[in-house]
């Protein structure tokens, strides 16, 4: 290569080209005396790599970008509107980023109340509080309603009770259980009628309340309202059943040592009911 000579483009790294485009602007490429001539169309040929070097930069260099960005995942979010936390199934929608007033919780029951949501604890409102179907089930907030005092079972947390003072008759009082979600408390085994017992908040010896047990459709045979079967031996009290009063068809129960009685369907009585919880 003569003394003055230009390196040849076409292999150069990009560094290297752009020195050499310099180096051709300011002598190189002059030809005549004191340098040597570069030809066209190696001049050329040098310049179009150079073009074709930075693109295929510009190239990677985005690849590069788009690879080590994460391309967006959609969320489904919810519309939030009582801004509890918990939104409105109803208005599901898949986007990027997060809409205004939305959460990516669509659980809510009544997103127009702030005051009612699945972690909210249930209260004596006649209002479904946490989200659950139930309406004024026992909690930890809610041990009291209707004047009903109201327990779970150790045995079966989904099972409640409602011990109520107030006297009805026998009709009267399961209409009223029914209401509440329940009807009059029934037991399969010793093990439920202990549950039972220990849920059982503390109440005077007298009256008896009310349990689900009759002999309605045969004298003598006492069978659950529910048709349910019942392995427990049944514990009367003394000398019971014995129909002294004429037809004693229903039962009651003394606590808080279970003694069971027979007693008239229309005599007044408190209740117990059983319920979801």
């Amino acid at each position: 290569m003569p003394r003055h000579a230009c390196p040849s483009l076409a292999t150069a790294p990009l560094a290297a080209v752009l020195a050499a485009v310099l180096a051709v602007v300011s002598g190189c490429a002059k030809g005549g005396s004191g340098g040597s001539d570069v030809g066209a169309a190696e001049l050329g040929t040098g310049s179009a790599d150079a073009s074709a070097t930075v693109a295929s930069f510009g190239a990677s260099s985005s690849e590069s970008s788009s690879s080590t960005t994460a391309p967006c995942e959609p969320t489904t979010w919810f519309l939030d509107l009582d801004a509890d936390g918990h939104g409105d199934p109803a208005t599901m929608s898949d986007a990027c980023p997060m809409p205004e007033g939305a959460v990516d919780l669509g659980d809510d029951c009544d997103d127009a109340e702030p005051e009612r949501h699945p972690e909210h604890a249930e209260i004596c409102d006649a209002l479904d509080n946490d989200c659950d179907a139930l309406v004024d089930e026992a909690s930890a907030d809610n041990p009291e309603c209707g004047m009903c005092k109201l327990a779970v079972s150790g045995l079966d947390a989904t099972v409640g009770y409602a011990f109520c003072p107030t006297v009805m008759n026998r009709n009267d009082a399961r209409n009223t259980c029914i209401g509440k979600g329940g009807d009059l408390v029934t037991l399969a085994d010793e093990a439920e009628l202990q549950a039972l017992i220990a849920a059982a908040p503390p109440l005077p010896e007298w009256p008896g309340y009310a349990i689900g047990l009759d002999d309605t459709l045969v004298e003598g045979d006492f069978r659950w309202i529910d048709g349910s079967a019942s392995m427990l031996r049944f514990p009367w009290d003394a000398g019971q059943p014995d129909s002294s009063g004429g037809d004693e068809d229903c039962v009651e129960t003394y606590f808080p040592v279970p003694k069971w009685n027979d007693v008239g369907c229309a005599v007044l009585r408190p209740f117990v009911c059983e319920l979801p919880a």
